[in-house]
């Protein structure tokens, strides 16, 4: 979910709906949807949005870490239209440090189910899966502009949970230059 100010939320569905973006207005009670034309929902799992107001989309739940097409949708600002479509441009990428489809259990680094935008690039945050869990979340980031690349890493940290859902960052945001990431355990419990 993001917000636009004014009370004006938009949202997501998360892997197999229909490519939709829906705008809630928390002060009118006012919803809408939006065709993301070019656009399928393969495993959405994120919104972010840029200084102009750009929507992006991460289409990159990477359960098995099995995925090819990895993908962000990009689209301009759903305010300044006035149609329930959007176009989108695709960027697409792979991870720099991913060589296996699916890898070993223990180094199942690469789903991702959260990002933010910040200073004209996309920075993903890994949810890791591996077995048994050693808590590494990874950081790569990407151009904001449509294209195929290589996400770079570029950090990471170590979770030292006692368990899995405390580890698992399953969304970030950005708010002037502090960064948050949520973990399951903060969504779940």
């Amino acid at each position: 979910m993001v917000h636009y100010g004014n009370g004006v939320l938009y949202f997501i569905n998360d892997s197999g709906n229909d490519p939709i973006l829906y705008r809630y207005d928390t002060v009118t009670n006012a919803y809408s949807e939006f065709e993301m034309l070019n656009a399928s929902n393969v495993d959405w799992e994120d919104l972010a949005t840029d200084d102009l107001g750009n929507i992006y989309i991460g289409d990159f739940g990477n359960n098995n870490n099995r995925r090819r097409d990895l993908k962000i949708y990009k689209a301009v600002n759903p305010e300044s239209v006035f149609t329930n479509e959007l176009s989108v441009e695709t960027i697409s990428y792979t991870y720099e440090n991913q060589t296996q489809f699916p890898p070993a259990n223990e180094q199942l680094y690469f789903d991702c189910e959260a990002m933010i935008w910040y200073k004209d690039s996309i920075y993903l945050f890994t949810k890791n899966r591996t077995e048994p869990f050693d808590g590494w979340c990874y950081m790569y980031s990407l151009p904001d502009e449509p294209g195929s690349y290589v996400a770079k890493l570029i950090d990471s940290i170590q979770f030292s949970a006692s368990d899995r859902k405390s580890g698992w960052i399953t969304a970030a945001d950005i708010y002037m230059d502090t960064l948050a990431l949520i973990t399951a355990a903060a969504v779940t419990g």
